[in-house]
């Protein structure tokens, strides 16, 4: 999940910069549908972390 969240945050600033030097919104149209789908994988890792038991990477021990 990590690293798809990692990835589309890239491709979304790469649009916006992409926006501001050409001027094309569809740039901006598309980064907004990616922050979208960046919204429901963060949200599901977000999840998965809160998870009683969940050994999901990075999560602290009680």
């Amino acid at each position: 999940m990590y690293a798809e969240a990692a990835t589309m945050w890239s491709q979304a600033a790469a649009l916006i910069a992409q926006a501001g030097t050409t001027g094309d919104e569809r740039c901006l149209a598309r980064a907004g549908a990616l922050f979208h789908a960046l919204a429901r994988v963060e949200r599901e890792a977000m999840q998965a972390l809160s998870r009683p038991g969940s050994d999901a990477p990075g999560r602290l021990a009680p």
